[in-house]
């Protein structure tokens, strides 16, 4: 389990560095690790699906990140129940996957399931920016401008009332 953890961690910090090719492996190895030890639902294995299924996306594996995603998300929803924080990760990376694939409807549907679990949180404060900002996005890459445009005033609000002013994430927006 050390093992795994480390090997999570190091294709964590990999990934955040865009080192995908180095990465991957080191993923792919930590979810094999995590299958073995655990071979039913556990939170652990679901988290190395999350990463595993995040690294795919980012190689151009849109299929099997999608299937890894949707396989994360149905054991985070076991797992962890349907309305936590750890579903609102798997979500935004079926969404990702979706996204990725032209395939923004869908996407989209995903991340307003993720805003409405987020908001239901007891604390649900820190990512709703993200998740405006994404669905901008996607309103955007659909066409509907004056939506996309709408959400990313939610987003830049939501962003000036959690963040110091010229932090990164207001560049986003």
């Amino acid at each position: 389990d050390v093992q795994s953890e480390m090997l999570g961690v190091l294709g964590s910090v990999l990934h955040q560095r865009a080192a995908y090719e180095r990465a991957e492996p080191l993923l792919a190895e930590a979810l094999a690790i995590q299958r073995r030890l655990h071979p039913g639902d556990h939170p652990d294995l679901a988290r190395a699906r999350v990463r595993y299924a995040e690294i795919l996306s980012e190689r151009g594996d849109y299929a099997r990140a999608e299937q890894n995603g949707r396989e994360a998300l149905d054991m985070s929803r076991r797992v962890f129940g349907a309305r936590s924080a750890e579903v609102v990760d798997s979500l935004g990376t079926l969404s990702t996957a979706l996204s990725l694939q032209g395939r923004f409807a869908e996407s989209e549907v995903v991340v307003r399931e993720a805003l409405e679990i987020h908001l239901a949180l007891p604390e649900p404060h820190d990512k709703v920016g993200d998740i405006h900002n994404a669905l901008g996005v996607l309103q955007a890459k659909q066409r509907r401008h004056e939506a996309a445009e709408a959400e990313y005033r939610i987003a830049l609000a939501e962003y000036r009332n959690r963040l110091p002013p010229g932090h990164p994430d207001f560049a986003i927006i």
